[in-house]
């Protein structure tokens, strides 16, 4: 009888070791979650900023296009109004001076988000 009860013992002290060992897996796969959940919160804040990156950039193009298109149309009126004299020349030249430090701005944070997108990307495919 004594091999049965050193037999049930084994038995008994393998299955606490499994029971043990499951456990740490699933602490192990809750803390993966817990990475992966950070990592996909991380990817969704990252894509929200370059999104706002290029919607800025875009509205400073535009703004920088408008300016140009309403510095070139006015620009004809300031040829001849020179030639009448500078007293009658009109604003265009403050607006597209005040235009340039905001395209040179935009340059940068544009060519910032560049990487960002495709960094972006690259986590993107990776999480899927």
């Amino acid at each position: 009888m004594g091999s049965a009860e050193d037999e049930i013992r084994a038995l008994t002290a393998e299955l606490e070791e499994e029971k043990g060992t499951h456990a740490l897996v699933r602490s192990e796969v809750r803390a993966a979650e817990a990475r992966l959940a950070e990592a996909e919160s991380s990817l969704a804040i990252r894509e929200q900023e370059v999104g706002e990156a290029h919607l800025k950039a875009q509205e400073l193009e535009t703004r920088a296009g408008v300016e140009e298109s309403e510095a070139e149309t006015e620009a004809p009126a300031a040829d001849g109004a020179a030639q009448e004299g500078p007293a009658e020349a009109p604003e265009a030249a403050p607006e597209a001076a005040e235009a340039a430090p905001e395209i040179a701005e935009a340059a940068p944070e544009a060519a910032e988000a560049a990487p960002e997108i495709a960094e972006a990307a690259l986590e993107a495919a990776e999480a899927e």
